[in-house]
């Protein structure tokens, strides 16, 4: 018995207004890891602590001038 990939694929919704999603007509917090659709891509307040590249690069040597 075979499986296609629509059915090892789990299902994407909305953290919101729990509607499913597509492919591509989501949003995904880079840090983490919550689906929104578009129209509430706003509603997003992100519990964890993103720190930017250039905070990590200033952040690891203290050069003397």
């Amino acid at each position: 018995m075979s499986t296609t990939k629509k059915q090892k694929q789990e299902e994407i919704t909305c953290g919101w207004c729990s509607q499913k999603l597509g492919t591509g007509y989501f949003f995904k917090c880079k840090s983490c890891s919550a689906t929104y659709c578009y129209i509430h891509k706003d509603r997003h307040v992100c519990t964890v602590k993103a720190t930017s590249q250039k905070q990590r690069k200033s952040s690891g040597k203290v050069t003397a001038t």
